[in-house]
């Protein structure tokens, strides 16, 4: 289903774009522009303002609970520990039902989400439990699925991704690097996997019929993230440094398929984002530039190789504007 063109954000490039096929004349651009560039008026900025303390004030709230249990450890007994975690638990769940769908019922079911780690902790050092850290994360990621799931809230869903990324790299750490070579670390290609399949799943999720939560910046902060984790093996493959080939071109091939899904997902004009596509073209320049650096400091003295590397570089960010450009224009073209 195409997106109403009316729906998105009113850009300078837009703007301008629409100006030059006629549809502005020069009077209204200006005013367009002018109201397009304008600061947010006071009311957004208390808004602003009023959600970022809240949830600073309810981030405060938790380290100060972890630090009291840590505190007075020794002087509460087990009971006293799990009764006092339970209430915090039920009384942060208990004020998201009441608040509803809001900024103070989010701080809220957050809070609620964040505290069942602490009470899982207190859980196995009370009771000996033996459970490794590992375990301890996946549970506590599998218990407040149900809260994410009907919540529906971005910054939740970033706490469940960020304890599975969590779990898979105490799972590595604590059961499985020893059977394998010290060398050897995979653990990057399932945090790129996670959070790049996290990526797509949101997109598809946003894109598609349901009606999921349209905020772009958790999408984009999970693409960011597959492709940190997917580009310094890459990297190594162009470079030549490492001894794992077959991880490397693992790297390799995951880079190239989030480059693609990048490009894919912004196929057509009124999905497009500039911002992933920024971030997917400069992977894959970076990638580029290392396979043209090696060439050239093998090939060259060094003072030349620097010198011919730098108009590399700039050659590849002026590249990347001019078609970052292109792509934002044509989204308006074709509307």
């Amino acid at each position: 289903m195409v997106a109403d063109p009316l729906d998105r954000a009113a850009t300078a490039e837009r703007l301008t774009a629409i100006a030059a096929a006629g549809g502005l004349s020069d009077q209204a651009l200006a005013r367009a522009l002018e109201l397009a560039s304008e600061s947010p008026p006071p009311a957004q900025w208390r808004a602003f303002l009023s959600r970022s303390l809240l949830f600073l004030g309810a981030a405060l709230m938790l380290a100060g609970v972890i630090f009291f249990f840590a505190f007075n450890w020794a002087d509460l007994g087990r009971f006293a520990k799990l009764a006092l975690l339970e209430l915090a638990v039920a009384g942060a769940a208990t004020g998201a039902w009441q608040f509803g769908r809001n900024a103070a019922g989010e701080a809220a079911l957050t809070a609620a989400a964040v505290l069942v780690g602490p009470l899982l902790a207190v859980y196995g050092q009370a009771y000996q439990t033996g459970a490794d850290a590992w375990e301890l994360f996946a549970f506590w990621a599998a218990l407040i699925l149900p809260w994410v799931a009907l919540a529906r809230m971005p910054a939740l869903w970033l706490v469940e991704i960020a304890l599975w990324n969590v779990t898979a790299v105490l799972l590595w750490q604590q059961r499985l690097s020893s059977r394998f070579e010290d060398e050897l670390d995979p653990v990057w290609a399932v945090l790129a996997l996670i959070d790049g399949g996290a990526w797509l799943l949101g997109e598809s999720l946003q894109r598609g019929a349901l009606r999921w939560p349209r905020p772009r910046w958790p999408l984009r902060l999970l693409a960011v993230a597959a492709f940190a984790f997917a580009s310094p093996r890459a990297f190594g493959l162009a470079l030549g440094i490492g001894s794992h080939l077959g991880e490397q071109s693992l790297g390799l091939l995951l880079l190239a398929a989030l480059a693609g899904a990048a490009y894919f997902l912004s196929r057509r004009p009124e999905r497009r984002d500039l911002f992933l596509l920024a971030v997917a073209g400069a992977a894959v320049l970076a990638f580029i530039g290392c396979v043209a650096g090696r060439f050239l400091f093998s090939a060259m003295d060094d003072v030349g190789a620097v010198l011919v590397m730098a108009l590399v570089v700039l050659g590849e960010v002026g590249a990347l504007v001019a078609w970052l450009r292109k792509m934002g224009s044509t989204e308006v073209d074709e509307a």
